[in-house]
């Protein structure tokens, strides 16, 4: 069973609500949607209703998208603090939120705890490559961080890709402002050598105008420099794709031109799409607890939920858990 926070989200609960109700529909997986039973009720359709494999969990209290988290701490009866309880006691294998970042995060370190040698939880997303994708770690967790904490991103993200997406030998590189050894700030400069020492699929520094090209399997990074590398992604697929509608498929062979491409670019902006990847998971806490983006609609929750059964299903918790992953304590 599944767990799906009803009402986090710019759209939420409707879009929320219709997104859990299209991936119990493909699917047949059980959820519990978690919010204003009432609220929650008014926007399932008539299918939805009648879909035995939905349940409902009332959750009076709100936490807004731009509350603070240490007030979403004292709301004991939120759809946060209800869900991941469901988590906590193994009711559910699964949290899934579009809510506040912030708020979801802290509720769930209190909830349900760090793992052993973590110090602090990240979240790590995918991003478009001309290869295929590449994963950001952390892509905005935390603001301040160690080397060691940068470190533990790493153990994470290795443990994440070889078990729930299979790969042999992930190649493991960290965000800074030129390739060489000995470039970027004193937190990257006090990193490398961390990476370069204990992980074996470690290749370096890649700039900026490397993330794209599919040159490194997890790029690690602190989250003020990941969520804005993640913003700017997603803001420069839009743009460009609001560039070439007002001043590329205009007038009569412009649009013609269009209609030609139209299956290609289709096809682009798919693979551009967050929406298509739909959540990304906050890995170190003891718990499988997804985060979408705050935008999220319907199509972006049913695909989020898809990648968070993949993480269930593959056990990368379990992996994390055994505790021979010398992930370096403080």
């Amino acid at each position: 069973m599944l767990v799906v926070d009803a009402m986090g989200g710019d759209f939420a609960p409707k879009e929320i609500v219709l997104g859990a109700q299209d991936f119990v529909v493909e699917t047949g997986k059980k959820i519990v949607l978690v919010g204003r039973e009432k609220e929650i009720k008014k926007e399932l359709t008539k299918k939805g209703n009648e879909i035995r494999n939905i349940e409902i969990l009332d959750a009076p209290e709100i936490v807004t998208m731009d509350e603070k988290p240490t007030m979403a701490l004292r709301k004991k009866e939120s759809s946060l603090w209800k869900g991941l309880h469901l988590v906590k006691t193994g009711e559910a294998k699964g949290f899934f939120s579009a809510g506040n970042t912030g708020a979801v995060m802290a509720t769930a370190v209190f909830s349900l705890g760090k793992i052993p040698g973590i110090d602090r939880p990240a979240i790590i997303t995918p991003l478009p490559t001309l290869t295929g994708q590449t994963f950001l770690i952390d892509a905005g967790a935390n603001v301040d961080v160690k080397p060691e904490n940068l470190y533990q991103f790493a153990v994470m993200a290795e443990v994440y890709l070889k078990t729930a997406y299979r790969y042999q030998k992930p190649r493991v590189a960290i965000l800074s402002n030129g390739e060489e050894e000995g470039k970027g700030n004193d937190l990257i400069k006090k990193t490398y050598p961390l990476l370069k020492e204990n992980l074996a699929g470690f290749i370096g520094n890649i700039e900026g105008k490397d993330i794209f090209k599919g040159v490194a399997d997890i790029i690690v990074a602190d989250g003020f420099v990941g969520n804005i590398v993640l913003k700017t992604g997603e803001g420069l697929a839009e743009s460009i794709f609001t560039l070439l509608k007002n001043d590329v498929f205009t007038g009569l062979k412009g649009k013609l031109g269009g209609l030609l491409l139209a299956k290609s670019l289709k096809k682009v902006k798919k693979r551009l799409d967050y929406a298509e990847y739909g959540g990304a998971p906050l890995l170190g806490v003891n718990g499988i607890v997804f985060i979408a983006h705050g935008r999220s609609r319907r199509i972006a929750v049913a695909n989020g939920l898809k990648v968070m059964v993949k993480a269930v299903e593959t056990r990368f918790l379990d992996e994390l858990l055994k505790g021979d992953l010398n992930v370096q304590e403080n």
